[in-house]
């Protein structure tokens, strides 16, 4: 409990989402977008290294999990896993133009080196929101197995949440 941060205040569009928990939450805000085909792709972008570091690997693998078991499986639509800053706002903005992405960015403190990854998981938000693009973020207090662990559960919840309600 406490181990993640959910927040959907750069919607594009509002959105009145329902549910008690932040899983039922994103669940909801994902129903309705992709409802009203304003979503037909997803990805998840991690600002740290998802490449050398073992903590930042442990994050990838619940991210491919999630882009699995939630975008492909249940909203039958596409999902790619990033790393940020390496696919930051000028990339989404000059090769994901179409604006039909639903954008989930990720970030977890402490960060090293912090005040670079914070500026561009900030800036990436900012960027997609004022192009009108889908975008929420979720915040790890950690990554220590306790908070990838809730990570995983917070988007295997919301993929129970996206079936159950369709």
């Amino acid at each position: 409990r406490g181990r993640i941060a959910f927040r959907w205040d750069r919607l594009a569009r509002a959105i009145e989402p329902a549910g008690a928990t932040a899983p039922a939450l994103y669940a909801s805000i994902l129903r309705s977008l992709a409802a009203t085909r304003d979503i037909e792709y997803g990805e998840l972008t991690f600002f740290g290294d998802t490449r050398y570091s073992p903590r930042g690997r442990a994050v990838r693998a619940v991210l491919e999990r999630a882009a699995e078991i939630l975008y492909r499986a249940r909203l039958k639509m596409p999902a790619d896993v990033y790393e940020g800053p390496a696919m930051n706002h000028s990339y989404h903005e000059m090769i994901i133009g179409h604006g039909k992405c639903f954008s989930t960015v990720l970030i977890a403190e402490p960060q090293e080196p912090a005040d670079y990854h914070c500026a561009q998981f900030l800036a990436t938000q900012m960027a997609l929101a004022e192009r009108g693009r889908s975008v929420v973020s979720l915040t790890l207090r950690d990554l220590e197995d306790a908070s990838l662990r809730a990570l995983e559960e917070f988007f295997r919840q919301a993929a129970t949440n996206v079936r159950a309600r369709r």
